[in-house]
């Protein structure tokens, strides 16, 4: 509470540390299928003091007035948090309400009532193009008619919120909180789509070509998320492997994961559990969930090497560290050690070691194509949300989604997914900074240490150190450290374009 406008801020940081660990205790059990209902509503009403008009405005009177860099630092991400938050409370019961309606959902399948959120899985691995479609006709049903509404009255009243706080909009709102100029960003990845559209067109061609034997021209979009489960490849990518190969990659670091107790891994099957590996931070450094749903094939190592680099990271950060920096901070360090690892399945060394694969090339000739496919489909999101968020109504977006996101990939993006397809915070910049992060981090690796920078235990000491400081640190100056330039698209660009 504020006593004559003077913030008690070490109760409010534990506070914060207190409410972050239950939402994301909550989160694990709801996302794991171990709890029906999501109810974050609970959770704010008992934190409701930290999300108060009043004491957003305090944080943002004193980060203003703030001399010193460290405190000021802190104080930024502290206003970060009660604003993300404080629009959080406003829309918590609408937040809720998605969630639960989400895991009730149900759509009918040749007469078999399947979840909602199970057939995406059914979809990803269906051979059939018409039911393929099918499917993501009812998914997309759901969508329009019980979750939109929803979705409507949450980002309505989120954008309203924005403007009650003193910005122009929510876009103006974030770009001055996190500091991100986000024009200036998507203009310097526009470059990425101009150059490497051919590139797509005829990498992406040959691919659907190669694998499910129609042409770009001949594909919906329904039919990605089956491309991208890579069926064919199936017998490299075996669920015994997939726990072993994380737990081998970690000891060639240095890092033993059986003397983590603070990382629980859960990889049990639950029917209303997410299809999609996460990563939950209930308290860092001491308690991380890593929990993913194996459905089979290279898909679930992506996810889970992923989700994998986040827990490394959080799991390494310094019980010292204040909360806003064990916690928050630039969410692209984090991201950007995912993808590190995640992309260790585009390393033709670690696949030779570690999977077996004598001959990775066709292998990695697909990978490559569906990560350009989704690099491109992110920098066309943040052109999207971009319009999303200037203030301009609702009305019409759902259009504008489709004309926007067809220029990723040359396919057409449902219309009803316009609001559902949105990351909370702009934090679709957030992974594209990541990208561009782990691009230059990764070149930097090979550089030193060679394509097989996975069995340097020097490399995990530098990791760890850098790990150590949680994301206090931007991204921009992570690279400084490493005598980088700032953000280079040029490193990424060479991933695709020899």
């Amino acid at each position: 509470m504020i006593e004559e406008k003077i913030l008690d801020l070490d109760k409010y940081r534990n506070d914060v540390e207190g409410f972050l660990g239950e939402m994301d205790r909550e989160y694990y059990l709801h996302y794991s299928g171990q709890k029906e209902e999501l109810n974050f509503s609970s959770l704010y009403r008992r934190y409701e003091h930290l999300f108060s008009v009043e004491v957003n405005s305090e944080i943002k009177k004193l980060y203003e007035a703030e001399h010193d860099r460290e405190e000021k630092r802190k104080l930024a991400q502290l206003l970060i948090f009660s604003t993300e938050y404080l629009i959080g409370e406003k829309v918590k019961e609408q937040k809720d309400r998605f969630s639960t309606r989400e895991a009730e959902a149900t759509i009918d399948i040749d007469g078999e009532k399947v979840s909602y959120r199970y057939s995406s899985i059914l979809q990803m691995n269906e051979p059939e193009q018409e039911k393929r479609a099918l499917i993501d006709r009812k998914r997309n049903e759901i969508t329009a008619n019980e979750l939109n509404p929803i979705l409507v009255d949450y980002w309505s009243k989120s954008h309203q919120i924005a403007k009650d706080l003193g910005y122009k909009n929510y876009l103006e709102m974030f770009s001055m909180l996190k500091e991100i100029d986000y024009l200036e960003l998507s203009d310097l990845l526009n470059q990425i789509l101009d150059r490497t559209d051919e590139l797509y067109r005829e990498s992406m061609d040959s691919v659907l070509r190669r694998e499910v034997g129609f042409s770009l021209k001949e594909a919906k979009r329904s039919d990605m998320l089956y491309l991208i489960r890579g069926k064919s490849y199936d017998e490299y990518f075996k669920k015994e492997r997939l726990v072993k190969s994380f737990y081998q990659t970690m000891n060639g670091l240095g890092i033993d994961l059986n003397e983590q107790k603070n990382i629980a891994l859960d990889i049990e099957a639950r029917g209303k559990k997410s299809p999609r590996a996460f990563c939950s931070i209930v308290r860092v450094p001491s308690e991380i969930y890593l929990c993913i749903m194996p459905s089979g094939g290279q898909d679930d190592y992506q996810a889970f090497l992923h989700e994998g680099g986040h827990a490394e990271h959080f799991a390494n950060v310094s019980a010292r560290l204040p909360v806003e920096f064990r916690y928050l901070g630039d969410n692209s360090v984090t991201e950007g050690f995912a993808f590190l690892f995640e992309y260790l399945l585009k390393n033709s060394v670690w696949l030779r070691k570690m999977l077996f694969i004598d001959d990775p090339g066709k292998y990695l000739s697909f990978s490559k194509a569906i990560d350009l496919m989704m690099l491109r489909r992110y920098i066309t999101k943040l052109q999207y949300e971009i319009r999303l968020h200037n203030g301009s109504s609702l009305d019409g977006k759902a259009e504008l989604y489709k004309e926007v996101l067809y220029r990723s990939a040359f396919l057409e993006y449902p219309a009803e997914n316009y609001l559902k397809d949105v990351d909370e915070s702009m934090y679709c910049a957030n992974y594209l900074r990541a990208w561009v992060f782990e691009a230059q981090l990764r070149a930097y690796l090979e550089d030193k240490f060679g394509e097989a920078w996975f069995e340097s235990k020097m490399v995990g000491d530098m990791l760890r150190e850098i790990w150590y400081y949680g994301q206090k640190y931007k991204v921009e100056e992570i690279l400084g450290e490493l005598g980088l330039s700032s953000l280079s698209i040029d490193p990424l660009l060479r991933v695709y374009i020899s």
